[in-house]
């Protein structure tokens, strides 16, 4: 879900340099606000209902947080974060959708951390492991 901005986690401010660990907090954030994390989880699925009262409401939402985001997975395959064959806002999305899908399994079930699990998909789907793997066999600390 898109709780980042409002936790504070602005990537709007300085993509570049926004720390994706602050991502987790923002998740879970949203965690010890139980009751609008559950009403958010089911007006976004009653929203994908064409006509429904908040389907403009969500769809600029999701618009907005693609964006955001898919502008991250940019400027981070420029820093060399994120892996440059990636088209930034299919990543986006999938992080969006992956998000999402987390806060509503978090719901069902929440033994697990949702913060970690946010930003350790942001990690694999924007491919930070790939590049930090490559970086390691190219530079590695301590010589060959």
């Amino acid at each position: 879900m898109l709780h980042a901005e409002q936790d504070g986690v602005h990537p709007a401010d300085g993509l570049a340099g926004l720390d994706i660990d602050a991502l987790a907090e923002a998740a879970r954030a949203a965690t010890r606000r139980e009751s609008l994390l559950r009403l958010r989880v089911a007006l976004t699925g009653l929203a994908a209902t064409p006509g429904h009262p908040a389907e403009d409401y969500f769809t600029r939402s999701n618009r907005s947080a693609v964006d955001v985001y898919g502008r991250l997975v940019a400027e981070r395959q420029i820093s060399g974060q994120a892996h440059p064959s990636l088209d930034p806002v299919d990543v986006a999305r999938q992080f969006v959708a992956t998000w999402d899908g987390l806060a509503a399994q978090w719901l069902l079930s929440p033994d697990f951390d949702l913060g970690a699990l946010v930003v350790q998909a942001f990690r694999r789907l924007s491919g930070q492991n790939w590049m930090e793997a490559a970086r390691a066999v190219i530079e590695p600390p301590n010589g060959i």
